[in-house]
């Protein structure tokens, strides 16, 4: 992982959101092979409702990992009515 994937790893866990997600979107431009920042943004962007931010993120993940688990499970819960995000 790079230094702004891991900041925003302790933003993220510090409950500041909006920056974890600022600068995991910097890193997924940088490395859009990277599934565990896209999942982050994804899940993060899903906890607040922001479903269609969530799902393209879900999306991008799939194109380069098509067999992840985890990716196609939260495809399948921000689909669903109403969304869901987890557990």
């Amino acid at each position: 992982m790079d230094a702004a994937t891991d900041l925003g790893v302790l933003d993220a866990q510090q409950g500041r959101l909006a920056e974890a997600v600022k600068l995991w979107q910097q890193a997924f431009v940088r490395a859009l092979e990277r599934s565990a920042i896209g999942m982050n943004l994804a899940q993060v962007l899903c906890e607040e409702s922001q479903f269609g931010s969530a799902r393209g993120y879900v999306l991008r993940v799939l194109r380069f990992n098509p067999d992840m688990g985890a990716a196609k499970e939260l495809l399948q819960e921000i689909d669903s009515k109403p969304p869901r995000c987890g557990p």
